[in-house]
């Protein structure tokens, strides 16, 4: 089975990478007429799927996940497992997540966003490609076509076509009206209150000055590893 994952930090926009995701290999997986597969399966879930007989089957899959483990990351390193990554400033994290959960704690907002960027900070752009929220938001088509490139996915006249219905599929709006009132929906993962406009650089408006202190202190390595990495909004991300 061809596995692509859908990894990412929370609210990075990786829910709009897996829908982007499954437009694109379910669109390949009609061309050639093999099974196609969809999934949301974290850390040892994921090891665990990779390491059976299932996994060898015929077909493509698009798996979505915030938790990477070893299997999986292993599988990457080596370019078995395409990994498409989603990174987002962090204290805008925290800023989204506090909206997203609206009764949870700053201090258990940061816990989480730190969690997810444990799991992908290893991660290599050599193996990984890795796209910026920022792009995400401003540059949607262009990380579209991002995407077709590292998985090796032509279709011709079509590539554009393509990139740009699924764009308009899944603009920020449609994502917003597809949102449940509760729960989830199984098909795409949009949570109800998921989307709350897509905006960059909400923490310096929506965390108080001592909000930000704190989060500059406890999140100090993922800051630094997005800015120094040149994650944020540099020719890593495949979008520019």
């Amino acid at each position: 089975m061809n596995v692509v994952l859908c990894s990412g930090v929370m609210r990075s926009g990786s829910t709009w990478c897996y829908n982007i995701l499954r437009g694109l290999i379910g669109t390949t997986a009609d061309i050639l007429s093999i099974p196609f597969y969809v999934s949301y399966l974290e850390g040892d879930g994921l090891d665990e799927f990779l390491l059976t007989d299932e996994a060898l089957t015929p077909g493509a899959a698009v798996f979505k996940t915030h938790i990477l483990g070893l299997q999986a990351k292993q599988l990457i390193a080596k370019g078995i497992v395409k990994n498409v990554c989603t990174i987002r400033e962090p204290r805008d994290c925290v800023a989204s997540r506090r909206l997203f959960k609206s009764g949870e704690t700053l201090p258990d907002s940061i816990a989480m966003v730190r969690g997810s960027f444990a799991t992908i900070m290893g991660l290599s752009p050599e193996t990984t490609l890795f796209l910026d929220y920022k792009d995400i938001v401003t540059k949607p088509k262009e990380c579209v076509l991002s995407m077709m490139d590292y998985l090796g996915l032509d279709y011709g006249d079509q590539n554009d076509e393509l990139a740009s219905n699924l764009v308009a599929e899944f603009s920020m709006v449609k994502m917003a009206e597809m949102a449940p009132q509760d729960g989830i929906d199984p098909l795409t993962e949009i949570h109800a209150n998921h989307i709350h406009g897509g905006q960059i650089d909400r923490w310096k408006t929506e965390l108080s000055d001592s909000e930000i202190l704190v989060v500059d202190k406890l999140l100090r390595e993922e800051i630094d590893w997005y800015g120094n990495s040149e994650m944020g909004g540099s020719d890593i991300s495949g979008c520019c």
